[in-house]
């Protein structure tokens, strides 16, 4: 029997100037909420010794966090060396990133002095702050990532926010499982990320093609190794040996292979997707729409997968430049997919945020795909044809 753990709530702030708040939200937390506080001068923060202390914190967040709780106090705190963020920062960012809910709280008067930093940004605020980074933080979530903040005197001031505002998370939580019971794809939906989720159970404005973008990001996040190693043009396994007198033969079915691919995509995203997110006025057929964006994503990993073997195969070393130039090939595909996951999703909230009652957004995904490098190869063949008639490269 699967035992359901209590939900884990993550404090992070700074920690010297804010120690007897921290230690205020873990009794909280645990004592009056029965949920697991996370709070890393705790022994009960797990701690990896191979990692570093911002390593440790982000993995916290992603591995066991369902909550963050986030309190900006006057100092920024410990800086990563590489990012030159705040270790704060970082887990705020990893939050955000995995899409757990984050309850923010600044202090008053750092609030109060904040609208004075931003007409005057190169002023002494010394008084408020230890480091301008403190500003920036707080702009950064206020104005860029448009998350509310509450202001805080007290630890008191924070926990009563908190005991309102995660009633009003448990009662969301609440409506969403019923929708799901009644819900004819309740299966599907369960298989989804928290993201994706939301968006086919709430169904906001858009959210036929939010929720495409959605799934398919999740499908590219899960191809990054192999994105890598497209990039980096590095293939390991069995190699394919191709000779001089074959590359043609060989070269054949490999470019029918991808333009099968390519004709493919062109009908899911063009002709497939367009039925599955319905007419304009008319209500999308999520089930439909999560299968398209599987099958895209599907066709990204297959096309990155394809140019990686096309990378193993090996002969003389007058083929490398055509090998070189088919494994590219994929190069417009794999761009146009990943447009149309976290950037569409992007564009598209930036369009919802700016709307108005005469201004609701419009879209339309269509899609032209192109083999890359076609130029490339086709002169790296042709070269190889005069250096073979002409004598310069011999068989072996």
């Amino acid at each position: 029997m699967n035992i359901i753990s209590a939900p884990c709530v993550m404090v992070s702030s700074t920690y010297y100037d804010l120690r007897q708040i921290r230690t205020d939200l873990e009794q909280f937390i645990k004592s009056d909420l029965g949920y697991q506080p996370l709070l890393s001068e705790y022994s009960s923060f797990p701690v990896d010794p191979d990692k570093k202390t911002v390593e440790n914190c982000k993995a916290r967040v992603k591995e066991q966090a369902d909550i963050m709780v986030l309190v900006i106090g006057g100092r920024y705190g410990h800086v990563d060396n590489r990012s030159k963020k705040s270790v704060t920062n970082l887990e705020y960012l990893s939050a955000r990133i995995k899409g757990i809910p984050i309850y923010v709280f600044v202090d008053k008067k750092i609030l109060v002095a904040l609208p004075l930093w931003e007409k005057n940004p190169d002023g002494d605020f010394s008084s408020a702050v230890d480091n301008p980074q403190v500003f920036e933080f707080i702009n950064e979530i206020r104005t860029k990532d448009k998350f509310w903040t509450f202001d805080f005197e007290t630890a008191q001031d924070i926990i009563e926010t908190l005991r309102l505002q995660l009633a009003h998370q448990m009662v969301q939580g609440l409506h969403l499982a019923q929708k799901l019971r009644v819900s004819p794809y309740s299966e599907l939906l369960l298989s989804l990320s928290g993201k994706a989720f939301s968006l086919a159970v709430e169904q906001p404005s858009t959210w036929e093609y939010r929720l495409f973008a959605q799934v398919l990001s999740d499908e590219i996040d899960n191809c990054k190794e192999l994105r890598c190693r497209f990039n980096d043009k590095l293939s390991l396994g069995k190699s394919e040996n191709i000779s001089l007198m074959d590359i043609q033969s060989w070269t054949n079915p490999r470019f029918h292979e991808i333009r099968r691919v390519v004709k493919a995509l062109e009908y899911s995203l063009n002709i497939s997707l367009q039925e599955a997110v319905g007419s304009p006025g008319q209500s999308g057929d999520v089930e439909h729409i999560v299968s398209v964006a599987r099958f895209v994503g599907e066709t990204y990993r297959e096309a990155l997968e394809w140019s990686l073997c096309i990378r193993r195969a090996a002969g003389q070393e007058e083929i490398e430049p055509v090998i070189d130039a088919l494994a590219l090939f994929p190069e417009d595909i794999i761009e146009k997919i990943e447009s149309l996951g976290f950037p569409l999703l992007e564009k598209i909230e930036k369009a919802l945020s700016a709307k108005t009652a005469d201004n609701v957004p419009i879209l339309n995904v269509n899609v032209s795909l192109k083999l890359a490098h076609t130029d490339e190869f086709d002169e790296a063949i042709k070269k190889l044809e005069d250096d073979l008639n002409s004598g310069k490269i011999e068989l072996e």
